[in-house]
């Protein structure tokens, strides 16, 4: 499908509604804004040029095999199905398919404005919000939601210093935009991913189909720590209308554990996705070593790894020998990023500490997830962790952030006019 940009707003406009950010999370906004406040201006500011841009592209190379099929195809997957119950299609794409149905009834595309929110300051002459883009529009907003992802990947010190003295060294970062495994793996023949997380196991998956025993994996905690939890799958999102109570109130981690395994919004379910590691590691096509990277060389082509490991050994361990490294290391700084940093100095509004996946400081949020009161900044997405935990990062969580937007006051005051009118 081929998208054409065509600019709808003038160089200097007045809206109600300004939603940063077009992922799931912002289109999934824009529209509930639309249902529930017709009447309303709404512009979309997001610097790529269709919705859903980055997190398609990332889908996309994580969720096929190196055959280009959707991982259901893994010769695997078939046996692993059987202990995941009762769901265990690839429930992302379906997911997706719903938000693209939103863009299309609520024409969000002509709403959108390719650019980037360089800051929002408050309008002493009222009280709208000034919205400073990167194509050097202003923008007056009498509401702005953020609804922002990561900006900078996680490059650890040793890979940057690396980088920075040969710039050529055969390093990449999964979450980076230039990130093609196809072309990685077909100019590199030993792989170690470094990560401990889903990505990693995927990357992992990914390319031992196609270089059996030549993949490591190197983390230095132990695999998905984060899933263990419990606290970012909600496998309600699965069936509409459903509702696992006891996933909610049972306090017992073995009901929790059993029903976690009914599926987590990631493509593939995390039971199916670590059990397909394990049979790559039992048939030797990967290996796991765990440990922290302490030094790495890079000479003729050749990276050797010296690590820190937290396994005890009769003879200690040789440098891992490798000719690509890939980083499947996460996201580095807050959501937001500088923007982030600069709303909340301009309106003096209060943050928090929340220690997850990604200890970040987090925007202080009310219940209807307004960012201190009366300012009329909102937040969806990552930034709301704060009140829906890690699954406000996830694809449900797009419903459950948004749901919050929908009770504040002036959605509220929306419907109601609504109501009068059609009364």
């Amino acid at each position: 499908m081929q998208f054409v940009y065509t600019p709808y707003f003038s160089a200097h406009h007045t809206v109600k509604w300004l939603v940063a950010g077009f992922g799931p999370q912002g289109a999934v906004t824009a529209a509930a804004i639309c249902k529930n406040d017709p009447q309303s201006r709404l512009m979309i500011v997001d610097p790529n040029p269709k919705p859903l841009a980055i997190w398609e592209d990332r889908n996309n190379q994580m969720q096929r095999d190196n055959y280009g099929r959707p991982w259901e195809g893994c010769p695997f997957f078939n046996n692993v199905k059987k202990s995941v119950y009762p769901y265990h299609e690839d429930q992302v794409e379906t997911f997706i398919q719903t938000i693209w149905r939103k863009i299309q009834r609520y024409k969000l595309q002509r709403l959108h404005t390719q650019a980037k929110v360089l800051n929002v300051v408050p309008n002493k002459q009222g009280g709208n919000k000034q919205v400073l883009l990167s194509n050097g529009d202003t923008v007056e907003a009498n509401y702005v939601v953020l609804s922002l992802g990561f900006e900078k990947t996680n490059w650890p010190a040793w890979a940057q210093q690396l980088k920075e003295k040969k710039p050529q060294t055969p390093i990449y970062h999964s979450y980076d935009p230039d990130f093609n495994l196809e072309k990685i793996t077909q100019k590199y023949d030993t792989f170690v991913v470094v990560g401990g997380g889903w990505t990693a196991l995927r990357l992992t998956e990914l390319l031992a189909q196609q270089k059996p025993g030549k993949v490591t994996l190197l983390s230095k905690t132990n695999l998905v720590s984060s899933g263990t939890a419990g606290v970012e799958v909600d496998p309600c999102w699965l069936k509409k209308g459903a509702c696992y109570k006891r996933f909610h109130n049972s306090k017992k981690p073995a009901i929790k554990e059993h029903l976690l395994r009914l599926g987590q919004p990631a493509g593939l379910t995390d039971a199916a996705t670590m059990e397909i590691f394990q049979h790559y590691l039992k048939t030797k096509q990967v290996s796991l070593v765990k440990g922290d990277i302490q030094k790495v060389d890079y000479n003729k082509r050749v990276l050797s790894i010296d690590y820190e490991t937290f396994e005890r050994t009769k003879n200690g361990h040789l440098p891992i020998k490798t000719t690509c490294i890939i980083l499947a290391t996460g996201f580095n700084g807050n959501v937001g990023g500088t923007l982030f940093e600069k709303i909340k100095h301009n309106f003096g509004l209060s943050t928090t500490t929340l220690k997850d996946n990604y200890t970040s400081l987090l925007p202080k949020l009310e219940k209807d997830s307004e960012w201190g009161k009366g300012s009329g900044i909102y937040i969806t997405g990552l930034l709301a962790r704060g009140l829906e935990g890690l699954m406000a990062g996830r694809l449900p969580g797009t419903l459950m952030t948004t749901a919050r937007l929908m009770e504040s006051e002036p959605i509220k005051n929306a419907r109601k006019k609504i109501f009068k009118l059609s009364a």
